[in-house]
């Protein structure tokens, strides 16, 4: 990482391959734009805190969504 905020070419590369399959291993149904902005949003972050690990990347950004998903069901259930 060139400075805060900014990527080399070959981080760039490594973040999109993650997100990709992120997202691939999404249900159907949740295989969506807003979905997916949010797992490169979360990927990003760990990114810019140095985070260059696949595996971490993914696991972090995944299970963030899934956190936020139950937060959100929470939510719905006490509505109403």
């Amino acid at each position: 990482m060139h400075s805060a905020g900014s990527f080399e070419p070959e981080d760039i590369s490594l973040l999109k391959g993650v997100l990709d399959d992120a997202f691939a291993a999404l249900p159907p149904r949740l295989r969506v734009s807003s979905v997916q902005a949010l797992v490169a949003e979360r990927i990003l972050k760990s990114a810019a805190n140095g985070e260059r690990d696949r595996v971490r990347l993914r696991t972090v950004a995944l299970f963030d969504l899934q956190a936020a998903a139950r937060l959100l069901i929470g939510i719905d259930d006490r509505v109403g």
